[in-house]
C-alpha cells in the first residue's frame, strides 16, 4: 500500500511536469499537498510512515557509503623504497630494448 502511494506521488510529479509544463518544486509540492489533504487520517499516517522510512533509508545509505569509503581508503597500500626500486630496475631494463626497424 505504501509503495503504491509513493508510486502515485512520483507519477503525479512526472505527469504535472510533462503534461502541464510544471517544473518548479513549489508547484509539485503544492499538488502533492493538495492530494495529501484529500486523504483520510489512515492514508495520511501511511504516507508519513512511508516518508519516514524513505528518509531513514537515505540516511543509513549515506552512512554506509561513508563507512565503505573509509574502508577502501584504509586498504590503499603504501610502497616502500624497496618496492619502488624493483620498478625502476625493470624500467631501466625495458628502456635498453631496441626496436627492430623494418
Amino acid at each position: 500500500m505504501l509503495q503504491k502511494i509513493f508510486d502515485i506521488f512520483v507519477y503525479c510529479k512526472w505527469f504535472l511536469a510533462t503534461r502541464h509544463g510544471i517544473h518548479s518544486n513549489k508547484n509539485v509540492m503544492n499538488e502533492i499537498a493538495l492530494k495529501y489533504n484529500m486523504l483520510n487520517q489512515r492514508g495520511k499516517r501511511e504516507v508519513n510512515d512511508l516518508l519516514d522510512k524513505l528518509l531513514s533509508k537515505q540516511a543509513s545509505a549515506r552512512q554506509i557509503s561513508t563507512a565503505e569509503y573509509k574502508k577502501r581508503i584504509l586498504k590503499i597500500s603504501v610502497w616502500s623504497e624497496d618496492d619502488i626500486k624493483v620498478f625502476k630496475e625493470n624500467q631501466e631494463i625495458f628502456n635498453q630494448w631496441t626496436i627492430e626497424e623494418w
